[in-house]
Order: C-alpha cells, then sequence, then structure tokens
C-alpha cells in the first residue's frame, strides 16, 4: 500500500498571495510628494529605508489593505491546487479587526479551497500547535523565527527586503509561485 502523508501548509498573505508593498509605496509618495520605488526597500521595515513617520506608514498599511491589492501570479491556482493535497493555513500579521476584508481578499483573489485564518499571529507558536510542514513567507525575520522555532520547512519569496536572509537547511528561497509548484509536485 502507498501512503502519502497529507500535506500541512501556512501560507503568508501580504506579499505572498498580493502585492500590497507596491501599494503601500504609492501612497507613501503621493502624501509626502517623493519618488520611491521598490527596490529602495532593502528592509521589511519601510521606515528603516526611507525618511517617513511611523503614522505616516501605518496609514498607507492601513488604506493599501482596503484598496484591494493585486493578487501575486500563480498564488491562487497553486493554493487551491495544493489545497486537494492537505490543509491550508494562512498566517498574517494583519489584525483581528482586518479579518473580514482579509477573507474578502482572498475571495476576490480566487481561493477556493478550505482554509483556516490566523490573524496576528506568532507564527512558530501556531505552526508548532498545529503541526504545519512547510510555510510559504516573504519576511526574512519571520522565516528564521520559524527554521529556529520549529521543524517547518519555509519557501521563501525572492524579495528586495529579504535577500538578507539567514542561510538555514529549512529555508529554501524561491522565485514565484511556479517554484512552489514544482517543489510540491515531489510531495503530491
Amino acid at each position: 500500500m502507498n501512503y502519502t502523508k497529507k500535506l500541512s501548509i501556512g501560507v503568508d498573505i501580504d506579499e505572498s498571495i498580493c502585492h500590497l508593498a507596491q501599494d503601500i509605496l504609492d501612497i507613501l509618495n503621493n502624501k509626502n510628494n517623493t519618488n520611491h520605488t521598490l527596490s529602495d526597500i532593502t528592509r521589511y521595515e519601510f521606515g528603516k529605508c526611507i525618511s517617513v513617520s511611523d503614522s505616516d506608514i501605518n496609514y498607507a498599511v492601513k488604506k493599501a489593505i482596503y484598496s484591494n491589492p493585486k493578487p501575486v501570479e500563480h498564488a491562487s491556482d497553486v493554493i487551491n491546487l495544493l489545497g486537494s493535497y492537505g490543509d491550508i493555513f494562512f498566517l498574517t500579521k494583519r489584525k483581528h479587526d482586518e479579518r473580514d476584508v482579509t477573507i474578502k481578499l482572498l475571495k476576490d483573489i480566487g481561493i477556493k479551497t478550505q482554509y483556516a485564518l490566523f490573524t496576528e499571529c506568532d507564527k512558530p507558536a501556531v505552526i508548532n500547535r498545529l503541526s504545519i510542514d512547510y510555510m510559504i513567507e516573504d519576511r526574512a525575520k519571520h522565516a528564521e523565527d520559524i527554521a529556529f522555532g520549529t521543524n517547518c520547512t519555509t519557501l521563501l519569496l525572492d524579495r528586495p527586503w529579504n535577500r538578507h536572509a539567514a542561510i538555514h537547511s529549512r529555508i529554501l528561497r524561491v522565485f514565484d509561485w511556479k517554484d512552489i509548484m514544482i517543489y510540491f509536485l515531489g510531495k503530491i
């Protein structure tokens, strides 16, 4: 008998399945009459890369979340397929009061598979509690926390702000959702 373990996959939301950083930059550029580009954002924290106040960043993030961010190419197709082979858990630092707009976003970008959504979560703690085997993430710090605090393998989507991520056997750099699909083809 050939037994394949059911997949258990965690997925970050912002910059993993939807583009939010460019929207945030556009809002900040418009508000502050600047012309920053994504290549200026070499750290996840915008304020460490460009001269901008925390209140402006908070305003731009909130506005961008509610502005219907664009989907990352192929993300929903791959997630829907992977959902046929296991459990999908969306783990996000979005606030609890942004849960409804997040659920709407998942629907709008084409997520049709069943999933569980965890907001404002401690990602390593949720991963350990639910025995999540794989995490798809864009933030280097989260990938490192997951690698050092869990047995989970993180697929780190290449972004300008995560190119300094620590090398670890459970952090694999991927460049897009096609790479993610190729990785999981050997698992399903």
